[in-house]
């Protein structure tokens, strides 16, 4: 075998290993990509600042997705929660049908001030409205905000909602 026939090999077994690797790197790099962008299990998140907290919420911009909510979740993350975006202030009513994780909501102001927290209880199709005109509503586990210290007058970093969020 010359130095020609051995430089071919090492090339196929190059061209080998970047045949079986560039797939896997590929498809695990988009998704850490999509991750990193905020998507989760189908659903665009953000890492929305709260007092002095970070939390982790889904966004919910849509009709659709206002409707649907958290109904149906066996749990959610202890950081994890949902932003409901309004296009509009208005007072806001929110109830519990079909959904079975215990939240605390707090309803919140275009300037992103809390103006006041409820707890909500799992399943309950009580009404829960807010007494002020509200832009946003956000929910987390029960007893979220009280543990992290969050209550009404503190703000909402609506700045580090993206572009992409509707009726910001």
């Amino acid at each position: 075998m010359n130095s020609s026939d051995r430089h071919r090999g090492k090339a196929r077994v190059v061209r080998s290993t970047v045949t079986v690797f560039l797939p896997i790197f590929v498809l695990f790099s988009a998704g850490a990509m999509s991750c990193g962008a905020g998507e989760k299990e189908g659903e665009k998140t953000v890492r929305l600042p709260v007092g002095d907290h970070l939390l982790l919420v889904e966004i919910a911009d849509t009709d659709a997705k206002r409707e649907q909510g958290l109904m149906g979740r066996k749990e959610l993350p202890e950081d994890g929660g949902m932003l409901f975006v309004f296009p509009d202030s208005r007072n806001r009513s929110f109830w519990m049908k079909d959904t079975f994780v215990p939240l605390s909501i707090a309803y919140i102001n275009r300037h992103g001030e809390i103006l006041e927290i409820y707890d909500m209880e799992p399943l309950s199709t009580a009404a829960v409205p807010s007494r002020y005109p509200a832009q946003y509503a956000l929910e987390v586990g029960q007893g979220i905000f009280e543990q992290l210290g969050i209550g009404p007058g503190d703000t909402v970093d609506l700045s580090a909602l993206p572009s992409w969020v509707k009726g910001r």
